[in-house]
């Protein structure tokens, strides 16, 4: 071949190349674009299959209980297609408070407030992806119910009261049903002039036009919403206050005021405060001042009151946030977030940063130096006439729990002028003292004893005092409460397995067959088993059926007389209904009826298998017969056909059914 030949041909196969390339890249795009698809479909697909059986797994639970006042149940629910939140909503009540507070999902408002019946509405990246209706659920205030369903799963407790069932969330973290609190000028105004007229340091000390400017500035930056009760049913009033910023606010105060005539006296009523602020002042009159220096994400503060307010806390409480300015707090800037010197509540005390950690019950030296050591530390020389004397000591209150609290924390300056204090066994939370050094230049100042875990050998109850729970106790080891062995308990399971003993023995509220861990079929006592949440006897029940009853119909049946007589084919059904336990069906007998010669009846036959193919039937099954049954009878006589079937249960109970036609 001439060599110009062999080079054309390599200069072709050298630009041919890149084309076969590009051609197989665009194939192989092709096909992982419509894979894609294709499983984008599938998912869609499944999605919606998942979603309907969503829908009848809590129908299901919420009919099977609606009508049995008392009982309740523990719903565990596996949530389809991303779902991060589910809102049931009451919509024979006021949807006032559920449309406050979903401003992020107006299509949701939109439907509840045109009048849907649909009362379940599914949410994911706060999209409506789909909304049921479910017959008969009821709710307390606010008439709504958000359950974050962000780990694919969410738990409620169903309750039946009659011609309903009350929802709720099984689990706290899994509730979102905080209310968005309004607050209108005329209200925020008079929180605002309670809070000046309080006058504690710590406190807006603008005027009220200051304050309402700065109330005006901050409520188009804040969102505010409450949470009441996730959980507490012993008798107090849990409240959880949540802020949203929109952004980043600098000086911020929440004030939060509680009606007079719901309490009177609110430090002897406050029993737990928590949350992520600076300090905080309390009103007893009652008023809440939170501080917080700066805050930019969300963020939660909880008070408990020792009662239950008497009306839904929403409806008597109300709370506004003011971000403070140099001009209305009339401190300089690097001030504004000092905390007060007479604060109740401390959590940096300013002497030596000092914060003394105790447990209930000890008896401890403070600083574990003589007082008179301060003054060398405050660059103080002139300590010759320092004595115990020239130190005072008192005592500025504190904040926890324990009976007697005047007593909760004792110090004295002994008579080496060492500070020692003494915890009272019951008590739990920080206690403040003012210590004030009688030298030149005075010391004046503060210092905190903080008590934490408990008294060695102090005992309570355990905090699950359900079922066979009830009365559990743990005991303090090592200033710590150890974690309840509620294994210990006579009769705990770990999961509910004597399901006919009466007790609730995995200490979740549910007892025996009501108990999802005691489904249908278990068995809960001699002869005995679990079905619709009760325990029942365990008897078969049998029950018989005629149908097709057809005259003169094709060739006359074997044994037929001939001239002068009717004759009828028809079939047969057999079944067991309660779906408890098998039975055999033993015999049969026809007995006939007539005006003209009275009741005849056919001996009892044991031939079942040859009607029905077999003589046995499990629980819940039914048989129909595999050839006609037939009868005769003369021609104008008038005759009632009863065929009666004879059997026993897996128990040996004897059972009959037996069904009736008319011949004529």
């Amino acid at each position: 071949m001439p060599p110009s030949r062999v080079m054309s041909n390599s200069r072709a196969e050298l630009y041919a190349a890149p084309f076969r390339y590009i051609l197989v890249l665009v194939i192989v795009g092709m096909i992982a674009l419509f894979g894609a698809y294709g499983v984008l479909k599938l998912r869609e697909s499944a999605c919606r299959t998942h979603l309907v059986t969503f829908h009848s797994d809590v129908a299901k639970a919420v009919e099977s209980l609606s009508a049995d006042v008392g009982s309740a149940r523990r719903l565990v629910l596996d949530v389809p297609c991303d779902i991060y939140r589910l809102y049931f909503v009451d919509v024979d009540q006021d949807p006032t408070p559920f449309l406050r507070s979903v401003p992020d999902q107006p299509v949701i408002a939109d439907a509840v407030a045109s009048g849907t019946k649909e009362n379940l509405f599914l949410v994911s990246n706060s999209r409506l992806v789909r909304s049921f209706y479910l017959p008969s659920i009821e709710l307390h205030e606010p008439y709504f119910l958000c359950s974050d369903a962000s780990s694919g799963k969410v738990e409620l407790i169903l309750e039946g009261v009659g011609d309903g069932v009350r929802l709720r969330n099984a689990d706290c973290r899994q509730d979102c049903t905080f209310e968005h609190v309004q607050v209108n000028e005329s209200v925020a105004k008079e929180i605002i002039q309670a809070t000046l007229e309080f006058g504690c340091r710590g406190c807006p000390r603008g005027t009220l036009d200051d304050e309402m400017q700065a109330f005006n500035a901050t409520n188009g930056s804040i969102r505010i919403a409450r949470r009441c009760n996730c959980g507490t049913d012993d008798g107090k009033t849990s409240v959880e206050i949540r802020i949203l910023p929109d952004g980043t606010l600098r000086h911020l105060k929440l004030i939060e005021r509680i009606p007079k005539d719901a309490v009177e006296d609110l430090d002897a009523h406050l029993a737990d405060m928590t949350g992520a602020f600076q300090y905080t002042k309390i009103k007893s009159d009652p008023l809440i001042v939170w501080h917080f220096n700066e805050i930019s994400e969300e963020t939660t503060v909880s008070y408990t009151l020792d009662f239950l307010l008497a009306e839904h806390c929403t409806e008597i409480l109300d709370a506004v946030g003011l971000a403070v300015t140099p001009e209305s707090e009339s401190l300089p800037e690097d001030r504004l977030d000092d905390p007060p010197a007479d604060n109740p509540i401390m959590f940096d005390i300013p002497i030596h940063r000092a914060t003394v950690q105790a447990h209930p019950g000890e008896r401890i030296d403070v600083f574990e130096q003589p007082v008179w050591e301060f003054l060398a530390d405050a660059d103080i020389t002139d300590s010759s006439a320092f004595s115990t004397s020239s130190c005072e000591l008192s005592d500025g209150g504190g904040y926890g729990r324990a009976a007697g609290d005047r007593d909760a924390v004792e110090c004295t300056i002994d008579a080496q002028s060492h500070i020692i204090c003494d915890i009272a066994p019951t008590f739990s939370g920080t206690h403040i003292f003012h210590a004030r050094i009688n030298s030149s230049p005075q010391l004046d100042d503060l210092f905190a004893v903080e008590v934490t875990g408990c008294a060695e050998g102090e005992s309570r109850p355990c905090p699950n005092q359900q079922g066979v729970c009830s009365g559990s106790e743990q005991t303090c080891t090592e200033n710590a409460w150890p974690e309840c062995d509620y294994a210990a308990t006579a009769g705990h399971e770990l999961t509910e397995q004597s399901c006919g003993d009466g007790q609730d023995n995995d200490c979740d509220g549910i007892t025996d067959c009501a108990d999802d861990d005691c489904p249908d079929g278990t068995r809960c006592g001699q002869d005995k088993a679990c079905h619709a949440g009760a325990c029942v006897d365990l008897t078969g029940e049998l029950t018989a059926a005629y149908s097709n009853l057809r005259k003169n119909a094709g060739n006359p049946p074997p044994g037929f007389p001939g001239t002068g007589y009717d004759w009828w084919y028809y079939d047969m059904t057999v079944a067991e209904t309660s779906d408890l336990v098998g039975l055999t069906v033993t015999s049969r007998q026809k007995c006939y009826e007539s005006r003209t010669w009275g009741t005849l009846c056919d001996p009892p036959k044991a031939d079942i298998p040859q009607w029905f193919g077999t003589d046995y039937l499990a629980a819940g099954q039914s048989l129909s017969s595999i050839t006609p049954n037939y009868a005769w009878i003369g021609a104008g006589d008038v005759v009632t056909l009863t065929e009666t079937f004879y059997g026993n249960d897996e128990f040996g109970n004897a059972l009959k059914a037996a069904y009736s036609l008319a011949l004529s």
